[in-house]
């Protein structure tokens, strides 16, 4: 299958990879203002975080840094910290397989019971946002007027009892290793907002690839009931190329359940048309029916935090990782060292 293909399973890595900038580049107003560049493949996260807190002239940069590390980092005599939004979301996958998932009242009361505040400040320490549907609010598309759905616990209720949940059931919920904090907060509130008996299965890292390839395969009706991952990709617009098809279409690596005729006509439509105006509201379209439909349990969009030297301008942009707009301070190791 297509989409197993970016699916890797082993990289060779070349440990130290440099790029030297070119002074002759055509566009005299954005110059580089780095002469080299180094991208060191040789640490780990951990090792790499703290020799750009405890050093000079190893790590001047690291991305993707978790919540938990900003305050250590904000403590740091050599590091400072820089957050941007996100371009990653959290959500939650329902397994359309199972039909109470079919249920527009048990869909609404799953969106209506989970605290996304509480999720931000207390699974990712405040660094993040909370999002309506599957587009993120700076993108291009985002449909103006979009509101996240807000914890309501009388709405929530009042929609699982229209539903047909069964009160003897037990809610499967499961989440790979890194996102066990988020898990643990939305299986309790589940819990403690709806009165339902909630199972929530933490996925090893070891675990991580074959669970991501049974998904994408769907030969198999996993055995949980609503899956939470990360989404993360580069885009500026037409989101729905990337999350929306990724979570709902017909060749969607994260589609848990049968295709859905509605979604797959509005897709369609989007991918197809030439004129931009019309591409950007056909990208609005999808996410203002995703988002009526409540067709997943949408959550937040964390933060980009990045551990950065003190004598390094970092510019962050939120499609890429970009060096176009770096540069360092005369006291940076670089040039004191020379």
């Amino acid at each position: 299958m297509d989409q197993l293909t970016w699916l890797t399973t082993k990289e060779d890595r070349t440990p130290i990879v440099s790029l030297l900038s070119n002074s002759h580049y055509w566009n005299k107003d954005r110059k580089p203002l780095l002469k080299e560049v180094l991208f060191r493949n040789d640490l780990t996260q951990d090792q790499a975080l703290h020799l750009c807190m405890h050093t000079e002239g190893e790590v001047d940069l690291v991305t993707e840094v978790s919540p938990n590390k900003a305050s250590d980092i904000q403590r740091s005599k050599y590091a400072k910290l820089v957050k941007d939004k996100g371009r990653k979301l959290i959500t939650g996958i329902f397994n359309r397989y199972h039909s109470i998932h079919h249920d527009h009242h048990f869909r609404l009361a799953i969106n209506y019971a989970i605290n996304r505040e509480k999720l931000i400040k207390e699974g990712l320490n405040g660094y993040g946002r909370k999002i309506p549907a599957l587009t993120p609010p700076w993108a291009v598309d985002f449909p103006e007027g979009l509101m996240p759905y807000e914890q309501n616990p009388s709405l929530a209720l009042k929609h699982l009892r229209q539903s047909n949940w069964e009160e003897s059931n037990t809610y499967k919920i499961a989440v790979f290793e890194d996102l066990h904090d988020i898990g643990n907060l939305v299986a309790r509130q589940l819990h403690i907002i709806l009165g339902i008996n909630v199972k929530l299965e933490v996925i090893a890292n070891e675990e991580r690839l074959k669970w991501r390839h049974i998904l994408a395969e769907k030969k198999l009706d996993p055995y949980f009931d609503l899956f939470i991952v990360d989404l993360n990709t580069l885009f500026l617009e037409g989101t729905p190329a990337f999350y929306h098809r990724e979570v709902f279409g017909a060749d969607g690596a994260y589609r848990i359940g049968p295709e859905i005729p509605e979604f797959n006509n509005l897709y369609n439509l989007f991918e197809r048309e030439t004129n931009s105006q019309k591409f950007i509201e056909y990208a609005k379209a999808i996410d203002r029916y995703i988002y009526n439909e409540a067709l997943g349990l949408f959550l937040v969009s964390p933060d980009q935090l990045y551990a950065v030297n003190h004598h390094v301008n970092f510019v962050p942009y939120r499609t890429s990782l970009e060096f176009a707009e770096t540069s360092v301070g005369i006291n940076h190791w670089s040039l004191r060292y020379k």
